[in-house]
């Protein structure tokens, strides 16, 4: 299970989202969250509490905690395809200056930091001041534009308490005047007023300030829960306010905090589904029911009716609270004949139209969705389903019930002369990125092996699909066993004695280490055709079993292919991995970027050669092509000579920063900055882009005849180009650092 810590939206494209979760790194969203992807290359901690973007959408941030040197602050210029550590630090919130390019404010457990991160490393300077606590909860940045050499305002929430500084952190002023001490989790400030903030309290509810918190009043009218753990308000209409409380119910006020709503938009947070055996027509419906769990009366029961003919063994909840899967021994439901498995809308009991697979026997007695919804898997003593072999479970089709080709096949045989119990799934779960099916039930073969009463199954493999794993619990299930995952852990319950050979009468814990993979070379600039070398070390002593890959941008859809030989990258290209051990368990996937750019960039002087009065500016631009081109990798570099030596330069690669370095030779220049310089005489210069490509190198003459009065001063014509160079420089010559 992971654990989504923060959350957000590219302002400059609304569809794409970042989610920091604790223990599965930085995933992708580029549908509106329909769809989500691992985006951790370069990212070495994965336990990531917040993940911010900058205002023009050209960066983003990723925040780790962790107690080594491999957590910290994170960057990406490439929506997050790779990752750099810019920072160390157990980073809680990031917050980009809206102000100024390159700045941003890191609160962490140890202090507040003004990060200024334009250069080839990033500068840390903790203006925590004179506080005392240095652990910080948010931070909140007032928009309003101020001068470059003018700090921006700050607010932060510095152990449970609002703090306020205006001059970078020399001095910050309490602002919590009517605020309840310590209890500050989360502000919001409302873009269009700044004077305005909202404070999420987690004993007293909200409060809101309309001085920039110099006093604050509660704000609770209509909101029941008073826990609150998060807070925000809509850019686009302040008068919008949300807030997440302790009870996982989400409230909404659309006059600035005055009154409060609840705004579950279909998800029913507070309605208990029970399913079973029951049958009262008095009181409630049979064998399913809603209940409503805030109402502590008698009459608890909702007037939602599904109107189940038969026992309803499990339930389950699409994520998006619209839809009830249904698994028994019905044959009618939601007012349609079902056979034993269903999808009932939430709102109103109905079975959908559109989805009606039936298993044609026996009962169903566990349901299980994979992470991504896409998959609904069915196990308990059927044998048939759809007019198909399926014996005791089964997989379909979320979307329109179509009975998938997953058929693992479960049964039982032993050598006692007693009759053998019928074959039975009792529970079922997914796990790992959606690669395992653990099952519980009866049984002694399943997926094409002898396991006995407890398995796991790849979900990626439609037959013979047991995995190594062999707890073998000593006793055969005569109840219904639970299967609980976290993380990385799986817990297993049941009438057992002993489990995996060890004794553990009823309970046993198992911890899965997924395996680690690697490419070799990681992903960066080349100027050849790249063969990729994936490699798998094994973290769980049960051995390396497959490495999976794709070129596929698009991983919802992607074809998987098993690794057997060298990938060969002759095009820019995104190489998507994962490893798996012998016991099904996987890492995250892992994308490397590969820029094959094979064209040389060119470079040019802004000013024509020729005869001039005065000393001239010449601006040196380098055009690697259209930085949207994925076969492009950007300038690098330029080096010039002004004594009529041919300027050169030397290559390394420096491992640790995983690009090409550039140092010059001889006489030769390094243009700093991509500044203009002054010459008077001949002028060579040669570019390098990120891959290793150099231009030609250019020679160009400029002979100063100087006037009266001239010498040694700068032409208006010369000051007027290098003022137009500063405005183009940024558009013509790409940075990298």
């Amino acid at each position: 299970t992971l654990f989504v810590k923060d959350l957000v939206i590219d302002p400059t494209q609304s569809a794409t989202l970042y989610a920091a979760t604790w223990g599965g790194g930085v995933f992708k969203s580029t549908d509106s969250g329909a769809n989500w992807a691992v985006i951790n290359s370069g990212l070495t901690q994965q336990d990531v509490s917040t993940v911010a973007i900058t205002p023009d959408g050209s960066t983003v941030y990723a925040g780790t905690e962790g107690g080594d040197r491999e957590g910290g602050l994170f960057r990406s210029k490439d929506g997050g395809a790779t990752w750099v550590l810019r920072a160390f630090g157990n980073v809680r919130r990031i917050a980009p200056d809206p102000n100024k390019n390159n700045l941003l404010y890191m609160g962490t457990t140890n202090g507040l930091f003004k990060i200024e991160d334009s250069g080839e490393f990033a500068t840390a300077t903790d203006i925590i001041g004179t506080l005392v606590d240095k652990s910080i909860l948010d931070i909140q940045i007032d928009p309003s534009p101020v001068a470059d050499d003018t700090p921006s305002s700050i607010f932060i929430v510095n152990t449970g308490t609002i703090f306020f500084s205006d001059d970078d952190g020399e001095k910050w002023v309490r602002r919590d005047a009517g605020l309840p001490v310590r209890s500050v989790s989360r502000l919001s400030l409302d873009h269009s007023n700044p004077s305005i903030l909202y404070a999420a309290t987690t004993i007293r509810g909200i409060y809101k300030t309309t001085n920039s918190g110099e006093a604050w009043t509660r704000k609770v009218t209509g909101l029941d829960n008073e826990f609150v753990f998060s807070i925000a308000t809509h850019p686009n209409n302040s008068s919008d306010v949300y807030a997440g409380t302790s009870s996982t119910l989400l409230y909404k006020s659309t006059n600035g905090a005055d009154d409060w709503v609840e705004a579950h938009d279909n998800i029913p947070n507070d309605i208990l589904f029970a399913g079973g055996t029951f049958s009262n027509t008095i009181t409630h419906p049979d064998y399913l029911a809603a209940i409503d769990a805030t109402n502590n009366a008698n009459n608890y029961f909702m007037d939602w009716n599904a109107n189940s003919d038969n026992t309803v063994n499990d339930l389950l909840l699409s994520q998006d609270g619209a839809t009830l899967f249904a698994g028994g021994s019905f044959t009618t439901i939601g007012g349609q004949a079902r056979n034993r498995i269903a999808a009932l809308g939430t709102s109103n009991g109905i079975a959908f139209t559109d989805w009606s697979p039936s298993i044609d026997d026996g009962v169903v007695n566990a349901l299980t969705l994979s992470n991504n919804q896409a998959v609904l898997y069915a196990g308990g003593s059927f044998t048939s389903t759809e007019a198909s072999t399926r014996s005791r479970l089964a997989a379909f089709s979320t979307i329109d019930g179509l009975l998938l080709g997953w058929n693992p096949g479960a049964s039982y045989t032993d050598t006692d002369p007693a009759p053998d119990p019928e074959a039975n799934i009792s529970d079922l779960l997914v796990s790992n990125f959606d690669n395992l099916v653990y099952a519980s039930g009866t049984f002694t073969n399943i997926g094409g092996q002898n396991r006995n009463n407890i398995a796991s199954l790849r979900a990626t493999v439609e037959t013979n699909n047991a995995t190594d794993w062999t707890p073998d619990p000593d006793t055969a299930n005569t109840g219904r066993q639970t299967l609980v995952s976290s993380g990385q852990f799986l817990f297993v319950s049941g009438n057992f004695d002993a489990i995996s050979n060890t004794t553990s009468p009823s309970f046993a814990a198992y911890l899965f280490t997924p395996p680690t993979a690697k490419a070799e070379p990681i992903g960066r600039s080349f100027n050849s055709t790249q063969t990729i070398t994936l490699s798998c070390e094994d973290k769980s002593e049960t051995g390396c079993a497959n490495i999976f890959f794709t070129t596929d941008e698009n991983l919802s859809t992607a074809t998987w292919e098993i690794y057997t030989s060298p990938v060969t990258v002759s095009t820019s290209a995104k190489l998507s991995f994962y490893a798996e051990d012998n016991e099904g368990t996987r890492n995250a996937t892992q994308t490397e970027t590969y820029t094959i750019d094979r064209n040389s960039p060119t470079v040019s002087a802004a000013l024509l050669p020729g005869t001039y009065p005065i000393t001239q500016t010449v601006p040196l631009i380098c055009n690697d092509g259209d930085t949207s081109d994925s076969s492009v990798s950007s300038c690098a570099s330029i080096f010039f000579t002004t004594d009529g030596s041919t300027p050169s330069f030397t290559t390394t690669f420096n491992a640790q920063k995983n690009r090409l370095e550039y140092t010059k030779n001889g006489t030769s220049v390094l243009l700093r900055n991509f500044a203009p310089i002054l010459i008077s005489g001949t002028l060579k210069f040669i570019a390098v882009d990120n891959a290793g490509n150099s231009s030609e190198v250019i020679s160009q003459d400029y002979v100063i005849e100087r006037g009266l009065g001239a010498s040694g001063s700068l032409s208006t014509g010369g000051l007027l180009i290098f003022i137009i160079y500063l405005f183009m420089k940024r558009g013509l010559f790409r940075n990298p650092a």
